[in-house]
């Protein structure tokens, strides 16, 4: 009976335990489309309000807001009870929209800058995204990055 206690408590911690590795499992390969970039939010921001207006897009800044120390934070709380602070685009809002991410949580080449990104998700839904904007931001860049879709606690 008491190995039988100690199997379920074990399994209890394993399987509810607030902290997960980041391993490779639960890593899913993305592609992102960004049109530009600024090191300056505020400059950042009217580039995003460019895009949006462009390719008829919502900008989508999902509560984020520029913070000195971490790039971007958020102040909202998780359906957990639990804040997260800033979390990368690309879990589970992949699509069309545009908003400002923070480029040191991605293998995107220009680090701590504000990226505007237009779009997430698959690179053949993406081009034709990328089409739209060659003449107004002929920069852009399609890139791809692994991310974590395993529990956040």
């Amino acid at each position: 009976m008491l190995r039988f206690a100690l199997g379920i408590l074990i399994l209890f911690v394993f399987c509810f335990s607030k902290t997960e590795p980041r391993t490779t499992s639960g890593m899913v390969k993305k592609y992102y489309l960004v049109a530009d970039w600024s090191a300056n939010y505020d400059s950042a921001f009217r580039l995003a309000s460019m895009a949006g207006k462009l390719l008829d897009a919502p900008v989508e800044l999902r509560g984020l807001k520029p913070d000195p120390m971490y790039g971007l934070t958020t102040d909202e709380i998780c359906g957990c009870g639990e804040m997260h602070g800033y979390i990368p685009r690309g879990r589970f809002d992949d699509g069309d929209q545009v908003s400002i991410e923070f480029s040191s949580e991605y293998s995107f080449p220009i680090q701590n800058v504000y990226l505007v990104m237009v779009g997430s998700g698959d690179s053949l839904h993406l081009g034709a995204t990328q089409t739209k904007l060659k003449d107004f931001f002929p920069g852009n860049t399609l890139f791809s990055d692994s991310v974590f879709m395993g529990c956040m606690h």
